[in-house]
């Protein structure tokens, strides 16, 4: 059995069942296309759009259709969620980067080395008090828990159509691009730039952090449960 636990990626945003990646995968490894919600073996997703990792003493009971970004159940939540690891194979898992939040990264007044500094406290701080706790449930020998990387935001080779179009983006993730006091609205041209820094510095210090806290939590158990599982993106898979 299959459980996937995480944020946006993890949930597979915006795609119909067939095509996200765990159902891909839970069809090919396991021979089993049952329902997500399925007892006897299969897939289950507890994976939503907009999941913070959160704290071990998050209790909320709220919940919300998985495509609407909102930050509970948190990755904590989701993990306590599930009443019997006896049968699970494999744990996908992601988290950190609503924590940082894509507020602060799609922030041009944000500093690269504030991002940084923000993801090495969650991808890698909190992430490496999740881990011992989630490689813990898995009782099944074999099993594994698969921690995975993010991709660049923007990259150097984003290219905007219109430059309106990065306005909106900010916009979207509740960056602020007028100026009420000033009455006008602000370049685009001269924001990318330091957007794409930042989104670069997310990058590259979640890929560092959470493959640091897969290796401390392998030490702290004593045993090769967890694996930082990179697709292999690069700056061209940016939006």
């Amino acid at each position: 059995m299959i459980i996937t636990i995480g944020d946006s990626v993890c949930w597979g945003q915006g795609l119909e069942d067939v095509h996200k990646f765990d159902r891909i995968l839970a069809n090919t490894w396991l021979g089993n296309a049952a329902d997500l919600e399925s007892e006897n073996g299969g897939l289950k997703r507890l994976a939503h759009s907009g999941s913070t990792l959160g704290a071990q003493t998050d209790n909320s009971t709220e919940t919300a259709y998985p495509e609407v970004p909102v930050s509970y159940p948190s990755v904590w939540q989701q993990i306590t969620t599930v009443p019997d690891w006896t049968d699970v194979d494999l744990l996908i898992l992601n988290g950190g980067i609503n924590d940082v939040s894509l507020t602060r990264i799609l922030n041009p007044w944000v500093s690269p080395a504030q991002i940084a500094q923000l993801t090495q406290q969650f991808c890698l701080g909190e992430m490496s008090r999740l881990l011992p706790v989630a490689a813990g449930k898995l009782v099944k020998d074999g099993a594994r828990v698969a921690v995975l990387a993010y991709y660049p935001i923007l990259s150097a080779e984003t290219k905007f159509d219109n430059p309106k179009q990065a306005l909106m983006l900010m916009e979207q993730h509740g960056v602020a691009t007028s100026s009420v006091a000033l009455g006008k609205t602000l370049d685009p041209a001269a924001l990318v730039p330091a957007i794409v820094d930042n989104c670069m510095s997310f990058w590259n210090a979640s890929n560092t952090s959470l493959q640091s806290a897969v290796d401390q939590t392998n030490a702290a158990v004593r045993r090769q449960v967890c694996v930082f599982v990179s697709p292999g993106f690069t700056v061209a898979n940016a939006l």
